[in-house]
């Protein structure tokens, strides 16, 4: 995909995720229709009609791409690339009148390669975005990873597996790692929220175990146009990737994946 077209799918999930955030925004109040899918995910009339708006303008801007929604699922329409939308990341926030929550849109070309992606923060007004070889913005402004050295005055973000339990031993392993070589932890409840705080300089590290492809698609491009490195976990011989990774400034990444003690040869 040329750079031209890359602009217009970036200015485009720009522009409809702080539409629709506004949206969000005024509805939270609500009755916004809740119901669980599972232990700790939760639905919302918000996330539907979320994605639908951010699905409608983007298919009917680019009719050839596809789509892949957190609630929608996969939907084929031609030989474009795929929209990687989670349209409330941190739902359990946003239903219990917290802030915390983004609207979160990637796109790749080949599976698992995002070329670009938005997440934003309708409560704050805040956007992140970036796309591959284009570098990664702020509110408009180059944004960076940060240059600590310093472990001690370091910021993680991360959260426990509530949803699958089965991983609560390894992120507790990895938790006791870690805790003494940090500063601080902090918990915002979206998967793109931190990702997209490690890319800005906000903090120094994200770890989280079982996170889905849209929870992080945007959040990853992020933190790579911004001079991070996002790695898959893979611990305890359990085999394939399941969506647990670690992002971090790519001066201290090897270093993050020893204190880790994570093994991703």
């Amino acid at each position: 995909m040329n750079y031209d077209a890359l602009k217009q799918r970036l200015t485009a999930a720009h522009d409809i995720a702080k539409e629709v955030g506004r949206f969000l925004v005024a509805n939270q109040a609500g009755d916004i229709g809740t119901s669980a899918k599972g232990r700790g995910d939760l639905v919302t009339a918000m996330d539907l009609e979320s994605e639908r708006q951010i699905k409608e303008f983007l298919h009917s801007t680019f009719p050839e791409d596809n789509f892949l929604g957190e609630e929608m699922g996969f939907e084929r329409y031609g030989d474009g690339g795929t929209w990687v939308i989670d349209p409330i990341d941190g739902t359990s926030n946003y239903v219990n009148g917290l802030p915390g929550y983004t609207i979160s849109i990637g796109y790749e070309i080949e599976r698992w390669k995002p070329v670009l992606g938005v997440v934003y923060d309708p409560v704050l007004d805040e956007i992140f975005y970036a796309s591959k070889g284009g570098g990664a913005f702020f509110q408009g402004r180059p944004m960076h990873c940060s240059e600590k050295t310093d472990y001690r005055q370091s910021i993680a973000f991360t959260s426990p597996p509530m949803r699958y339990l089965d991983y609560m031993d390894d992120f507790c392993t990895i938790w006791s790692a870690v805790t003494p070589k940090v500063g601080e932890y902090r918990d915002y409840g979206s998967a793109a929220l931190h990702l997209a705080y490690v890319a800005a300089g906000r903090g120094d590290l994200f770890f989280e175990f079982s996170l889905q492809y849209h929870d992080m698609a945007a959040g990853k491009i992020l933190v790579e146009e911004a001079g991070g490195v996002v790695s898959p976990i893979f611990v305890n011989n359990k085999g394939s990737f399941s969506g647990s990774i670690i992002a971090s400034p790519l001066n201290t990444h090897a270093t993050y994946l020893e204190i880790l003690q994570i093994d991703n040869n």
